[in-house]
């Protein structure tokens, strides 16, 4: 997928919460549908790094812009 330039566009990631903490998970991914598409996935393979994974909350959000990419993109292929 050609990710192109994202910075002046809104895009949408797999998050997670556990309390306070948040992060990005996997993406930018330019539709909602594409990042609604890997939440499973993206949990499978934080369970895979982190044992707590399993008690955290999976999600996808939208951002202003794709200004970083996910913290498992490596993993899932991304």
């Amino acid at each position: 997928m050609d990710r192109g330039n994202w910075t002046d566009q809104e895009s949408f990631y797999v998050s997670v919460i556990d309390g306070p903490r948040f992060n990005l998970l996997a993406g930018p991914f330019r539709t909602h549908q594409e990042a609604l598409g890997m939440v499973e996935k993206t949990r499978t393979e934080g369970e895979k790094h982190d044992p707590r994974a399993h008690f955290y909350g999976f999600g996808t959000v939208k951002m202003k812009d794709g200004h970083r990419e996910g913290f498992l993109n490596q993993y899932l292929g991304i």
